[in-house]
């Protein structure tokens, strides 16, 4: 049985993704062990790229609140080409 705190902290990181994806980002946890309860921030546009934190003692990883933060200052993705996000062999209408 999941507890509340665990309820909300699994709400904050679905919402964390959302807000990622819309601005062009990928999150996924830090998977080494003095990382734990940390993210790290990869953008896909214009190359994919890991994303560093203003934090010294973790430069590229971010804790909830950090890469919440920082995704807050991000502006949001716009797709000039829409061609790109159709698979191929599929018309793209205007």
């Amino acid at each position: 049985m999941t507890t509340l705190k665990t309820d909300a902290l699994e709400a904050r990181e679905r919402r964390l993704d959302d807000a990622a994806l819309a601005k062009g980002f990928v999150v996924s946890k830090a998977q080494s062990a003095e990382q734990d309860g940390r993210y790290i921030v990869v953008g896909h546009h214009p190359v994919k790229m890991i994303r560093t934190s203003r934090n010294a003692a973790f430069p590229y990883s971010f804790s909830l609140e950090e890469a919440e933060a920082y995704l807050a200052r991000q502006s949001d993705l716009i797709v000039v080409n829409r061609s790109s996000l159709a698979p191929h062999n599929t018309p793209v209408t205007a």
